[in-house]
């Protein structure tokens, strides 16, 4: 008999339905497995990092030396400062004024480096830039080579994103010839990442040479952080150039990177960068999603810098979706945070100068004081050299007047003797 196309149908299309189901149930399944694995992962890297705080916590409390103590607090901070800047600049606060009760230089000279760094990515570039310079200060006295080329390059940096070019490269260049001279493979890296970053628009050929390098090194020192801020800086420059897949390759690369050490500053750059490649690539919707990841990340960890560059790219996205209502939002809080930012930057600027006001008039006031105390030092060695003089010229003197009076004796003797001698004459005759 027939078989009724009716019932053929229901089954063919019931038969389809329960396929694409068991797929769905799959890969629902994947899907999910994935999502535990990669929570697994985290929560155990987080647990494990978590063991190393108290375990580091535990030999804080027992350490009876204070530079102990400091080293501890600042393994301590070393672990908080990718996921918490906050506490990280807490904890190193605190070890710097300990490392200055005990005077302990190298440690408070580590502290100050650890604090310009961590202020910088905060976006207070006023305080970074002061902790750098005392962290320069006291490992030039210490004559640590490697320390003060550091400083040097952390001080370039922050001359980078104040816009000051030429005090940027000065300093990279000082950096770069004592990276070189002690041969210190990670410093080069760095210094050659910020040089790179600084001349890409000009010449982005050298600069593409100078990430390429870069890299190379951090991937011989195996510094994994390092390794993602090359890949982003590559990204960043291939967007540039228009090359998108390579741009989209080191930017993903770095982002991975990234997630795996919880750097969330970084997460949040990378997913922006991103997000920028995309929206160059009218991705939209790509846009969108790695754009919303950055602003929620950027939120999460309390950074003004980043929130600043995820709403201006969400701006962007909105209005090419024609959501003008969020576009303007994006527009108000960018215009926001980028006026409090600045006001924020003219009122430390104001403090700057200020503070060296007060500086060149204390300079000055001491010269005044060094000129009189030299010319007080000048009339008291004009007075102690007469003085001398009048000594040698009395002792002169003395010595001619005893000279005089020795050489009378000797005639008075000698007369008194042939007074004598006359006199026994005459009486023997």
């Amino acid at each position: 008999s027939k078989n009724n196309p009716i019932i053929d149908y229901v089954f063919h299309h019931s038969a389809n339905n329960l396929i694409h189901l068991r797929i769905n149930k799959i890969m629902k399944s994947f899907f999910c497995i994935g999502i535990i694995f990669c929570f697994l992962s985290h929560f155990n890297s987080a647990l494990a990092q978590n063991k190393r705080i108290d375990s580091l916590n535990v030999l804080l409390s027992k350490a009876k030396n204070d530079s102990s103590k400091v080293s501890l607090l600042t393994s301590i901070g070393d672990y908080y400062y990718l996921e918490n800047l906050d506490t990280a600049i807490y904890i190193f606060k605190n070890a710097s004024h300990l490392s200055e009760k005990i005077g302990f230089k190298r440690g408070q000279a580590e502290c100050y480096s650890w604090l310009g760094y961590l202020m910088e990515r905060k976006g207070d570039l006023f305080s970074a830039l002061e902790n750098q310079h005392k962290s320069l200060k006291l490992n030039e006295e210490l004559k640590n080579k490697e320390e003060v080329a550091i400083a040097l390059n952390n001080i370039g940096s922050i001359y980078t994103n104040q816009k000051d070019t030429l005090k940027a490269l000065e300093y990279f260049k000082r950096s770069l010839v004592i990276d070189e001279k002690i041969k210190d493979t990670s410093g080069i890296a760095y210094t050659l990442l910020n040089i790179g970053h600084l001349i890409k628009k000009n010449n982005s050929t050298l600069a593409l040479e100078n990430y390429n390098k870069s890299l190379k090194f951090l991937t011989v020192v195996n510094d994994r952080q390092g390794i993602a801020y090359a890949l982003n800086n590559l990204g960043l420059l291939y967007n540039d150039l228009g090359d998108f897949d390579k741009a989209l390759e080191c930017h993903f690369k770095s982002l991975k990177i990234r997630e795996e050490i919880s750097d969330k500053l970084g997460i949040s750059y990378s997913n922006c960068n991103i997000g920028k490649v995309y929206l160059r690539q009218s991705k939209i919707n790509e846009a969108f999603q790695y754009a919303v990841i950055s602003m929620k990340v950027a939120k999460e960890s309390n950074s003004p810098e980043n929130i600043l560059a995820a709403s201006q790219l969400l701006k962007l996205i909105y209005i090419r979706k024609g959501d003008f209502k969020k576009a303007l939002e994006m527009t108000d809080l960018f215009i926001d945070l980028s006026f409090s930012i600045e006001k924020e930057n003219s009122r430390k600027i104001a403090i700057q100068k200020e503070f060296q006001y007060a500086y060149e008039k204390k300079a000055a006031a001491d010269s005044v004081r060094v000129v009189e105390e030299k010319k007080v030092a000048v009339a008291n060695l004009k007075q102690e050299e007469s003085k001398r003089y009048a000594l040698y010229g009395g002792l002169v003197l003395v010595l001619l007047f005893s000279a005089f009076l020795f050489n009378r004796f000797k005639v008075t003797k000698r007369q008194k003797e042939f007074i004598e001698f006359q006199k026994g004459m005459v009486d023997e005759k």
